[in-house]
């Protein structure tokens, strides 16, 4: 190929580019995902009976990449809650996968949720406000699903600047997490997931790096950091199964400046007061194995009084 004949398949194939570029720019213009809103907002009360709303407009971009992105999403608590609304969210952007689109399938690759405020609050009745009650015409027998459905995935959700608010009138209990930056992970309904993030909970930083493997054969692995109040509290093993009855199996280790404001500060973070704990649990503290040796190097030191000090706050706590 001559200089001049590659200069003009260069110039020609810059230009196709160009062209393709300007027409992904203007593309979206000419798609207007507002007139979905109505529809969103019909089929989440139906399936909640709350309402949702959608202050801010869709809008759909296609460089750098495949994303939807709508503004100013509310919706609504129940009634009778102490706040109006238990979800709004800045913005949400979704990202699709883009290899899944073109394969057929269905794949978020990523959601990204900006300064969300999600508030969960159980009633003094013990109700809590993520029950939903589906209108009257939602409470009709399912049509059947597909004999092969495609999966759905879950890539990757970014919290960014997020606030969570907890609260339990029944059992006195109050949590807020604020200045909330978080990235989640999820490969599949059994697996992997990872959770890196932090955030200040009741006043104090709280930082967390959390993965769980995909099952295997004994369970899925696990492993976890959780940094507060000077402190690192670590595990890494086996997680039996994924629910309330899984069995843990693995180390631990603990290493903390002051044991005493480390175990405090865990307690503050579940919105529970601090406990008044024995003086000598004040100093650093750096051990790690099971559940029994974990514990020993500080259990050996601590005295009779201590122990009784221990036992009645635990006694205390007991429901």
């Amino acid at each position: 190929m001559s200089p001049s004949t590659r200069k003009k398949v260069l110039i020609g194939a810059g230009g196709v580019i160009g062209v393709l570029i300007v027409a992904l720019l203007i593309a979206p213009s000419f798609f207007d995902l507002n007139t979905y809103k109505p529809l969103i907002i019909s089929e989440v009360k139906k399936a909640t009976g709350r309402d949702l709303i959608i202050d801010g407009p869709v809008s759909l971009s296609l460089l750098p990449l495949p994303s939807v992105s709508v503004t100013g999403v509310k919706f609504f608590n129940v009634a009778g809650a102490k706040n109006p609304n238990m979800v709004e969210v800045k913005s949400v952007t979704v990202r699709p996968s883009l290899f899944a689109l073109l394969t057929g399938g269905l794949e978020v690759s990523e959601v990204v949720l900006s300064e969300p405020k999600i508030v969960l609050e159980i009633n003094a009745e013990g109700k809590p406000n993520w029950e939903f009650t589906p209108s009257v015409g939602e409470a009709k027998p399912a049509a059947p699903k597909p004999a092969s459905p495609k999966p759905i995935s879950l890539g990757r959700l970014t919290i960014e600047n997020g606030t969570l608010i907890f609260s339990d009138s029944k059992a006195g209990v109050s949590v807020v997490a604020d200045k909330a930056n978080f990235s989640a992970s999820v490969g599949s309904l059994d697996g992997p997931y990872g959770l890196e993030g932090g955030a200040t909970v009741n006043g104090a930083p709280l930082r967390i790096d959390l993965s769980v493997g995909a099952k295997g054969a004994n369970g899925h692995t696990a492993g976890v950091a959780l940094e507060a109040g000077g402190g690192k509290l670590s595990f890494k093993g086996t997680l039996s199964e994924l629910g309330p009855n899984a069995n843990l199996a693995g180390i631990a280790s603990i290493s903390a400046d002051s044991l005493t404001i480390f175990i405090s500060t865990l307690v503050s973070l579940a919105g529970q007061p601090a406990p008044a704990l024995p003086p000598l649990l004040a100093r650093p503290t750096n051990c790690g194995g099971n559940s029994a040796a974990l514990m020993r190097p500080v259990v050996e030191k601590l005295s009779n009084d201590d122990m009784l000090a221990i036992a009645a706050y635990v006694a205390s706590r007991a429901p």
